[in-house]
């Protein structure tokens, strides 16, 4: 899909970044005009524009902390190997 793109955020990033705040749900912007916020019981829809901006601006932060590409290719594959790497610590 050519307007998708798939980013990797490193946790220390999270950390590092210097996030004020970090959704600890899912969430989808909408062209910036609207949000849907994910909860455990329901799906809430947002219009009002400070709501909106907030989560927008949370995901833009989120977005400058992530490595896309071969970058994140790579953040994947280490984390695959320390996966693997433990497991075997474990059997």
């Amino acid at each position: 899909m050519p307007h998708v793109r798939l980013g990797v955020v490193p946790d220390v990033r999270l950390r590092g970044v210097g996030l004020g705040h970090v959704a600890l749900h899912g969430f989808t912007l909408v062209d910036e005009a609207a949000v849907t916020v994910e909860t455990f019981t329901r799906e809430i829809g947002l219009t009002d524009e400070r709501e909106v901006r907030a989560y927008a601006e949370v995901f833009a932060q989120v977005e400058r902390a992530a490595e896309f590409g071969e970058s994140a290719r790579e953040l994947v594959e280490q984390a695959a190997a320390d996966v693997r790497r433990t497991l075997k610590t474990i059997h």
